[in-house]
């Protein structure tokens, strides 16, 4: 049976693989290598993305890692003060030590340090005084520190810090430079014109490597190892 006119089955489409229009086999294979090329960039830039984060964490891990050696490095030049503050102690005969700090938190570490290690060598602790960098009048601080008068004073703080007070400490009638060692933030050659040369002559330091110093007319001199 013939239909009727426009009811029959739609014409075919052109085959794009063989009819008019379609593409060659090169064709073909220049698409699919376009594909391939485009899949490719697609994942240089996710390999690129991903060795720049790979670049970053390792930036971070060496930041960190000069961090801990930075930390490492101070711990091992405190331990070496310490020490070397613990042989002159030791050398000077002292048994009851008052230890005087200012109030950076490298001033604490090292004040903490060194009263742990001298009481671990059997070593008492007497008065523990802590002061500000800057107030009205430091003869509080100095009138603790010298109750009860200890064989030996220790202290760490800076050359700005330590010249405040010690002209209080002088005022007290009771402190003696020549009994007082102190860390090497003291070990500076301008402390005598800072703190006075009553508050320096006599006044023993260590070094950063532990080795001892001693101020003798206005000058800070070296000394043999205990």
């Amino acid at each position: 049976m013939t239909g009727r006119p426009g009811t029959g089955p739609a014409p075919a489409g052109p085959d794009l693989a063989t009819g008019p229009g379609a593409l060659s086999a090169p064709g073909r294979d220049h698409a699919a290598e376009g594909a391939d090329l485009a899949e490719g960039a697609d994942l240089g830039a996710e390999g690129a993305d991903l060795g720049a984060e790979v670049t970053g964490l390792a930036a971070e891990v060496a930041g960190l890692a000069a961090e801990v050696a930075g930390l490492a490095a101070e711990v091992a030049g405190l331990a070496a003060e310490v020490a070397g503050l613990v042989r002159l102690a030791r050398a000077r005969g002292a048994s009851l030590v008052n230890i005087g700090h200012g109030r950076s938190p490298g001033a604490i570490a090292a004040a903490r340090a060194f009263a742990e290690s001298w009481q671990a060598y059997g070593g008492a602790v007497g008065a523990v005084v802590s002061w500000p960098a800057t107030a009205a009048s430091w003869l509080r601080q100095a009138r603790r520190l010298t109750t009860p008068v200890p064989d030996l004073w220790v202290i760490a703080d800076d050359a700005p810090g330590w010249s405040a007070i010690a002209p209080r400490l002088l005022e007290t009638g009771l402190w003696d430079p020549g009994r007082t060692i102190a860390f090497s933030a003291l070990a500076h050659p301008g402390l005598p014109t800072l703190a006075g040369d009553a508050a320096t002559e006599g006044l023993m330091v260590t070094r950063p490597d532990g080795t001892p110093a001693v101020y003798r007319d206005d000058r800070l001199l070296p000394l043999p190892l205990p």
